[in-house]
């Protein structure tokens, strides 16, 4: 019985050394908010109406006015001036969100530069007219 006791220790312990040792490496390589260096974040608007039109600006993301089965594309240029890579995760809040399509996860090296698109998805015509408005959240990880 000493044997068997003995043995089941050696097992419980190994499974929690294997435990550990997981969740050490989890946190290692997607620490997550520890490893947060900077986040931004840049207004979003559109207007949906009957008439299309369009605004030009350097400030916010203005995909202007869309009809019906209209969608916009803006593209947004990144530049990782730090001394190390970083990871940029994006989210989207406000009213326009559940029109808007955000680029996958962008992965810049030192002094790289990399282009991402930010689209409108095509307006649905059961949408309303109007105003919608967000932000575009850009968190900077340190990859």
């Amino acid at each position: 019985m000493a044997k068997k006791e003995e043995k089941n220790k050696i097992i419980v312990v190994t499974i929690l050394l294997i435990i550990t040792l997981a969740i050490f490496i989890l946190s290692f390589f997607y620490g997550g908010e520890s490893n947060l260096v900077d986040e931004k974040e840049i207004e979003m608007r559109m207007f949906v109406d009957q008439f299309a039109g369009f605004n030009v600006t350097n400030k916010t993301l203005d995909f202007g006015s869309l009809v019906y089965d209209a969608s916009s594309d803006k593209t947004l240029m990144f530049r990782n001036s730090r001394p190390y890579s970083v990871l940029a995760k994006f989210s989207s809040g406000g009213n326009i969100s559940d029109y808007v399509i955000l680029p996958e996860d962008l992965y810049l090296g030192v002094n790289e530069s990399k282009n991402i698109s930010v689209r409108t998805v095509k307006i649905p015509e059961n949408a309303s007219y109007g105003y919608y408005n967000g932000k575009l959240k850009v968190y900077f990880y340190k990859a």
